[in-house]
């Protein structure tokens, strides 16, 4: 009986108590359909789930890792901004293209 639950509780600490209860919610009006509708409807039914699951796992997948990329993306943005700033406030020609403040007259 333990190869039925370990995948449960390894699914329960990947995603948490909360979204379980609402995938728990979830599958009740799904059994419900099963006793309604019958094992062919159903199955289409399931398969059509199947994909929007994996569609789901796929956007929670790509959150996770730009949560993971954000701090990284945070301090890109804070340095090329203070590298813009500082290259406004020293006139704009320490650097490799030296286009600003290099032709007189023209504002």
């Amino acid at each position: 009986s333990l190869g039925i639950f370990l995948p449960l509780a390894l699914l329960l600490k990947a995603i948490g108590w909360p979204v379980l209860l609402v995938l728990a919610v979830l599958a009740i009006p799904v059994f419900i359909m099963f006793l309604v509708f019958g094992l062919p409807v159903f199955m289409v039914l399931l398969v059509g789930g199947g994909l929007l699951a994996i569609v789901f796992a796929v956007l929670a997948m790509g959150l996770a890792v730009l949560k993971l990329l954000l701090p990284v993306l945070l301090i890109v943005m804070v340095v090329w901004c203070g590298i813009r700033i500082l290259r406004w406030m020293f006139g704009g020609n320490c650097g490799s293209s030296g286009s600003e403040g290099t032709s007189p007259g023209v504002i």
